[in-house]
């Protein structure tokens, strides 16, 4: 009597664990489709703000600083800005973007713009687009034979943020050199 008891409960443990355990996923499946948004791209500024890695919303001037670093795992630039304050607040955590993805006045950064290890104090726009999303679809645009670009993996994902600095606003002193990333 006491075996039968015992396998009948027994079972009736693993049943409710299974339904517990779909449950659960079908509630994280759930939050996770809730969480997916759709907004028409005619929206976006208007309606619709992204808050970017600055933490304001993306197409606004901030004042920022930062520091140019030097980062050896990137395979895009080894030059990163590293970002260490917005709108006159230290962040607790700095933001990085590779030096591929800096411009002034709309033109790339280059090597003889930026040095290792000067702070630049400047007004910057914070913007991104769909550049990763290439990839995926490399093969229809581009020659089988042909390298994929650079640019292809920066990012945590399709969407890339930029910066685009105001020349104007650009303010630079001499810092000590700071170690090397990574």
């Amino acid at each position: 009597m006491c075996n039968r008891s015992c396998r009948t409960i027994g079972l009736l443990l693993i049943i409710s664990c299974l339904a517990i355990t779909r449950v659960d996923n079908s509630t994280a499946q759930h939050q996770t489709n809730e969480n997916l948004r759709t907004v028409n791209a005619a929206d976006l500024g208007k309606s619709v703000k992204i808050i970017g890695r600055l933490g304001k919303p993306m197409s606004e001037a901030v004042a920022i600083e930062g520091v140019w670093l030097f980062d050896r795992g990137t395979k895009a630039s080894p030059y990163v800005f590293h970002v260490t304050t917005v709108a006159g607040k230290p962040l607790e955590t700095p933001v990085e973007f590779n030096q591929v993805v800096v411009t002034l006045d709309s033109v790339r950064v280059t090597d003889e713009d930026s040095s290792l290890g000067e702070t630049w104090s400047c007004v910057a726009v914070e913007l991104g687009q769909f550049r990763n999303v290439m990839e995926k679809h490399w093969d229809l645009f581009y020659d089988k034979k042909m390298a994929r670009g650079s640019w292809i993996g920066y990012g945590e994902g399709p969407f890339v943020s930029e910066l685009l600095i105001a020349r104007r606003s650009l303010e630079r002193r001499e810092g000590k050199r700071l170690p090397t990333l990574r």
